[in-house]
């Protein structure tokens, strides 16, 4: 009955499946650790951009406290830059204890590493190629070849049951003598299942084969539904940080210099100063968690479409 043969076609499946199996888990790693220096980016980008801003209100509540001496501006605008050096202040506490968790949770990742050695090039998040069909995608996800795989495997074991239910005959050859007469004697043995036919290990196996298939199905149409959902927030939040780059890039660098002047010139009031600025912060950290978003989608997307591990190697 070749039942060699069937144990090892399901040995081959099972392989499979522990090797498909390994790069999903493979594959999670990765993107455990890409989050963390993600993160560890974005926090440094706010820790630089906090003292900045308390450098520049720095700056300006010592030219207020001089304009107050000399009568051009009064106590109402000293207590102004004050209350908003001190929330900045607190913004800047926040993000520095943002970067030492996002330091800590990347050292565990990398022990042997200093953090400032590990960094994602920017032309990891530029050169990734959209456009597949989403099915093909699909079919090659270590998610949906292990449920293949594990299918096949549970085929196979299918087939191994109902070959152990077929019973094994058992032929002899005898040679003697009998006399003077040589004798041959041939032997034939068969089995008879009377006590138990096997059909129940049969079935079960038959069963099992049935539910993974469906666990199969279901996986692929999972990982479909994951894989157009990440590939529509990828455009959207690309699409964002674009139009983003394109409106502020260019305008950021030189807003500071130009409010201060007209603050200076007295074209812009205090209050209207302090607010200007804040809403130039605001902006600016808005832009990089934009970027860290943009950074994290680009990421799920990598996962969902099983093309994780390549882009590492890419790169």
């Amino acid at each position: 009955w070749d039942k060699r043969g069937a144990r090892q076609n399901q040995g081959n499946h099972a392989r499979q499946a522990a090797q498909t199996g390994y790069q999903q888990v493979l594959q999670q790693k990765i993107m455990e650790a890409l989050l963390a220096i993600n993160d560890w980016q974005s926090a440094q980008q706010r820790v630089t951009f906090a003292r900045e801003q308390e450098s520049q209100l720095d700056a300006l509540l010592a030219l207020v406290e001089q304009r107050q001496k000399t009568g051009d501006l009064g106590q109402i605008d000293a207590e102004l830059a004050l209350l908003t050096l001190a929330q900045l202040l607190n913004d800047s506490a926040d993000a520095e204890a943002q970067l030492a968790k996002a330091g800590a949770t990347l050292k565990a990742l990398f022990p042997e590493r200093s953090t400032a050695t590990i960094t994602i090039p920017e032309a990891f998040w530029q050169q990734q190629r959209r456009g597949v069909d989403p099915a093909q995608q699909v079919d090659r996800h270590p998610r949906v070849t292990q449920a293949l795989a594990e299918w096949n495997a549970a085929k196979a074991q299918a087939d191994v049951a109902a070959r152990d239910a077929k019973s094994d005959p058992t032929v002899g050859i005898n040679g003697g003598k009998s006399g003077e007469d040589n004798v041959v004697a041939l032997t034939l043995s068969i089995p008879l299942a009377l006590r138990n036919d096997y059909r129940a290990e049969v079935r079960a196996a038959s069963q099992e084969a049935l539910a993974a298939e469906a666990h199969y199905y279901q996986a692929r149409r999972q990982q479909l539904a994951l894989l157009e959902g990440s590939e529509a927030a990828l455009k959207a939040y690309a699409g964002r940080h674009e139009r983003w780059r394109t409106v502020m890039q260019t305008r950021v660098g030189n807003s500071a210099a130009l409010l201060e002047k007209q603050w200076r010139t007295g074209d812009l009031s205090t209050p209207d100063y302090l607010l200007a600025l804040k809403e130039r912060g605001e902006s600016l950290q808005a832009g990089i968690e934009l970027e860290s978003e943009w950074h994290q989608a680009v990421l799920e997307w990598l996962l969902e479409s099983g093309q994780l591990i390549d882009a590492i190697e890419r790169n």
